[in-house]
């Protein structure tokens, strides 16, 4: 029972962690977006740079960063949203 229970808790951990990290690259795509020149490429770029320094992660293309940018975007004005959905549980602990 013990294992389900940290097993779920690390999952929880993780989810949180996730939640935050894309909330925060919402935020830096969002004011460089904001502060670009139309045609700047800026998500593009972002994209490509991540890419380069950080070669093991795979979420970070140009749709993904898009949509963290939409997270952002979409809750700025509800910030303690992000708090509750950090809370969720985001799997289900089967029995075995």
């Amino acid at each position: 029972h013990f294992i389900d229970t940290d097993r779920q808790r690390g999952v929880q951990t993780v989810s949180t962690v996730l939640i935050d990290l894309y909330w925060q690259t919402g935020i830096v795509i969002s004011r460089k977006i904001a502060a670009a020149e139309w045609g700047d490429g800026v998500v593009d770029q972002s994209a490509a740079h991540i890419t380069r320094t950080h070669p093991g992660l795979r979420r970070f293309t140009r749709r993904t960063l898009l949509r963290m940018r939409q997270f952002h975007d979409l809750y700025r004005e509800a910030a303690d949203a992000v708090v509750l959905v950090r809370q969720l549980p985001w799997t289900q602990t089967g029995s075995s």
